[in-house]
């Protein structure tokens, strides 16, 4: 009997540790990373964060698992459009549906994390003139459930998924650097004629 109490004692110093611990951990998560495109061409920009076909060719998780199976729904590039993958451990199950659109300005996605675990997050894409390009910021937005947010003690989600959105930008602003330069005309080139003279009349 004795032990039992022991046993029971400890059990509910366990249950009090944890909703103590989830009292205080933070339930709500924000991730963000911002890098400048050296391009005026906000067309190409814009179709590389809001086309799923383009966004799957930079984005940083694409090269983890080459043969993961991919689907689009929808008209790309438009409210409702989606794209779903199922892959291996390092990228998993999942879902990204466009939900808002603002021409050569944002695109707001629901982001649904299927395996290895499930989650729903918010994403943002938006675009700002700056300098001689646009500035990209890449944003996401979830919450964990009790008692799950416990991890977030431990866990940060900044550090862990802000060094794939940074390399992800990164590769972004690559390819569209290379787009917008095969895409700008080249600059007419004006002959000189450097065997025409004048003589003044004497």
């Amino acid at each position: 009997m004795k032990v039992l109490k022991i046993l029971g004692i400890i059990f509910i110093s366990l249950i009090a540790i944890v909703v103590v611990l989830g009292l205080i951990a933070p339930k709500n998560y924000q991730v963000e990373r911002s890098a400048v495109v050296p391009s005026k061409n906000k067309e190409v920009i814009f179709k590389n964060i809001s086309i799923w076909s383009e966004f799957i060719k930079w984005n940083p998780w694409s090269e983890l698992d080459p043969n993961q199976k991919v689907t689009f729904k929808g008209a790309e590039g438009t409210v409702g459009s989606s794209y779903s993958w199922s892959g291996n451990d390092s990228v998993g199950v999942g879902e990204m549906t466009i939900t808002k659109l603002v021409p050569n300005e944002t695109v707001e996605s629901d982001l649904h994390f299927i395996k290895p675990f499930e989650s729903k997050n918010k994403t943002v894409m938006s675009m700002t003139p700056e300098a001689d390009g646009y500035k990209v910021t890449w944003q996401m937005r979830g919450s964990t459930p009790f008692p799950m947010n416990i991890m977030n003690l431990f866990i940060s989600m900044d550090k862990m998924i802000g060094k794939d959105f940074e390399k992800g930008l990164n590769s972004l602003k690559e390819k569209s650097v290379k787009e917008s330069e095969a895409a700008t005309p080249p600059a007419e080139i004006i002959p000189n004629d450097t065997d025409s003279t004048t003589k003044a009349k004497v």
